[in-house]
């Protein structure tokens, strides 16, 4: 990807986004965390889950942090993220100051 289409597109090619849904409304979690694990060759600064029920209360419950996926997911933390629809993210910041937060959701 060209500086020029970076800058009008606000994209980089150091991130990965990783969805899913069970139409059964099973965790999805779980599988998500293997996906972002795939992924994580496209940035290992931070990464993030957030899910939510479509058949219950849909309240978004998310955890994100800095780090790679397996050190910012245990089974704990898997655990507490229940719903059947789910969008995750790992990124890789260009910029220092980027580097000291973690900017997903």
């Amino acid at each position: 990807m060209g500086e020029l289409e970076k800058m009008t597109t606000g994209l980089s090619e150091e991130c990965g986004v990783f969805g899913a849904y069970d139409m059964d409304g099973g965790d999805v979690a779980p599988s998500v965390y293997y996906g972002l694990f795939a992924l994580q060759h496209r940035g290992q600064e931070s990464c993030g889950i957030a899910v939510t029920d479509t058949y219950g209360e849909r309240k978004v419950h998310s955890k994100k942090g800095l780090g790679l996926v397996n050190e910012v997911f245990d089974e704990e933390a898997l655990q507490t993220l229940h719903g059947n629809l789910s969008m995750s993210g790992i990124q890789q910041p260009e910029e220092r100051e980027q580097r000291m937060r973690c900017r997903l959701y």
